[in-house]
């Protein structure tokens, strides 16, 4: 190839491989409300986010919710369909049976899937059962996608994409952290340029998170 076939295919090169990057790679799920458990019979509304490499609404997927029996011999689909807001997407599941159930997100895009941590559903009239502050954190940390960038030793997930920190053994002050899981744009990227979406997170679920990534302890080193 000579010089001047070399100078006008480089461009091309680098056009395909930006855009492959553009439209490649991987998302994250992140859902909007975890309820405490399920109500045998009764639908579920399942709302979710999808973005890619974590930031980037995506729409036009196809997504799909599978629940299995923890027992086994149970299980469910059900196809999301696309929600009111850009990137949004919104299903309803119906448990049949109680007993724990595992339920899975699947994207559609890769293989950026959520696999939520096993659930209870229970029959109707049957009170939730009780959840501590510290499960609850567990739990959201699956639902809300931050396994999808942090490693935890606490969940038996591998992260898509390892562009945060390990929290296996992290302590942060409470108030330091409560306030930036509430507006990550306190804090500039620090790793690779990646930063952390704003998931809008509730009070209550930030206090939860508070609690799992801080083991129930308080701590100032950050």
């Amino acid at each position: 190839m000579n010089r001047r076939m070399l100078s006008l295919a480089l461009p091309a090169v680098v056009a395909a491989t930006a855009g492959a990057y553009a439209f490649g790679g991987w998302a994250s799920i992140t859902l909007d409300e975890l309820p405490d458990a399920y109500t045998v019979g009764k639908p579920t509304e399942i709302s979710f986010r999808i973005r890619q490499h974590g930031m980037t609404p995506l729409e036009g997927l196809t997504p799909t919710i599978d629940a299995r029996s923890s027992a086994g011999g149970g299980s469910v689909q059900t196809v999301a369909r696309a929600g009111k807001e850009k990137g949004q997407y919104v299903a309803t599941l119906t448990i049949p049976r109680a007993g724990d159930w595992q339920v899975d997100v699947k994207s559609g895009f890769g293989r950026s899937d959520v696999h939520l941590l096993p659930m209870a559903a229970v029959a109707a009239g049957t009170a939730t059962p009780a959840i501590a502050e510290y499960d609850r954190g567990r739990r959201l940390f699956a639902a809300k996608g931050c396994v999808n960038c942090h490693v935890h030793s606490a969940l038996e997930q591998v992260p898509l994409f390892e562009t945060g920190p390990n929290l296996s053994d992290k302590r942060f002050d409470a108030a330091y952290l409560a306030m930036w899981l509430a507006n990550p744009a306190i804090r500039p990227p620090t790793n690779n340029g990646q930063a952390m979406p704003n998931l809008g997170l509730s009070s209550r679920e930030i206090a939860s998170l508070v609690t799992f990534v801080n083991n129930g302890k308080v701590a100032t080193n950050r």
